[in-house]
């Protein structure tokens, strides 16, 4: 069966180069939030563990790639009755305000891919137009293959839009 989820043992310790506002993007606190018992402070994630379900992000403090701590993200299934489909990626995402125009994103990361799923780092700059969001900029990276076992830094450019 091939899954293309977001992430299978997919580790990421995220920095965004030149973007003020940014919380937490080293991943060094955590602790409950309305739906899971243990995620990162200022993410949302698929965490629904208080409400029963599994969990696919989790906290790496073991060897995280700086600092105290990292983020893990996995497959995981079991949301069937949540979401409506059973397999979900380990996800976290961040919404809050930038005022700089940063033009790459690096990050660390360490990869686990099993075959026929997919990993992925995402980031997308939005503004608000007064009627709808529109996208301003965005850069991804898709990871498969082999793994990649020791931390290493990707430097990514951002694609400007407007």
């Amino acid at each position: 069966m091939k899954i293309n989820v977001f992430a299978v043992l997919f580790f990421l310790f995220s920095s965004i180069i030149n973007i003020n506002a940014q919380t937490n993007l080293d991943f060094e606190t955590w602790g409950p939030s309305s739906f899971g018992s243990n995620d990162p402070t200022g993410w949302l994630t698929f965490n629904f563990d208080n409400m029963g379900f599994p969990v696919s992000t989790f906290q790496e403090p073991t060897n995280p790639g700086e600092g105290s701590s990292s983020v893990k993200m996995v497959t995981t299934a079991g949301y069937t009755a949540l979401l409506g489909f059973d397999i979900v990626g380990g996800v976290a995402s961040q919404v809050s305000p930038y005022i700089d125009k940063p033009t790459t994103v690096q990050f660390m990361y360490k990869s686990n891919i099993l075959s026929g799923d997919t990993g992925v780092f995402l980031i997308s700059l939005h503004h608000w137009n007064g009627s709808q969001q529109v996208l301003d900029a965005e850069a991804t990276v898709q990871f498969s293959g082999a793994p990649v076992t020791n931390w290493t830094t990707l430097t990514i450019p951002l694609t400007y839009y407007t």
